[in-house]
């Protein structure tokens, strides 16, 4: 299979991107779309017939933590995720954990919460460690990295943020994917 990613491939050139999905579907090779999910759902809708599965992220149920740490609004991220998944598309939810943005218990059932009253069970969810293994080359760039005060959350907690999701029904999560 072909997984595109690396910026978001959403909004990319979205015509070379569905031929080129279409041209794989055809020769029976499937293709996997790592997303954040910040991009027009037409564009989405265009790539559905052809994706074999999304890997989708959410980074911060809170809107406020989200613009804070990510940018911009969780919104059309969100509403993208509850259109792709009413329309049938297999999705793997990601879930990237940082200590002190969403590894808490409290976020965690924040995502819990939403995946339920939205009925989204995906076949899939990965609970992401944070990982700072791409700060050493922002000085090679002659650029600060700005996420010195990152941490992952420990082991433990990993391990309960796991707990959390299965017991709420959730059994297919796992730490990494």
């Amino acid at each position: 299979g072909v997984t595109l990613s690396g910026g978001e491939v959403m909004t990319t050139n979205m015509d070379f991107v569905e031929t080129l999905v279409k041209k794989l579907h055809r020769i029976g090779i499937t293709v996997t779309i790592d997303t954040c999910g910040f991009a027009p759902y037409e564009n989405f809708k265009r790539l559905l017939p052809y994706v074999e599965t999304f890997l989708y992220d959410i980074k911060a149920m809170d809107d406020e933590i989200h613009k804070k740490y990510i940018g911009v609004s969780n919104v059309m991220i969100l509403e993208n995720l509850e259109k792709l998944y009413q329309d049938g598309a297999r999705i793997y939810i990601r879930i990237p954990v940082v200590k002190e943005v969403n590894g808490t218990k409290e976020q965690m059932e924040q995502v819990i919460s939403y995946l339920k009253e939205k009925n989204i069970h995906p076949p899939q969810i990965n609970l992401l460690p944070y990982h700072n293994t791409g700060a050493g080359k922002y000085g090679k760039l002659g650029q600060e990295y700005d996420g010195k005060e990152l941490h992952a959350p420990t082991n433990e907690e990993m391990n309960g943020f796991v707990k959390l999701f299965q017991n709420a029904g959730f059994q297919n999560t796992k730490i990494g994917g």
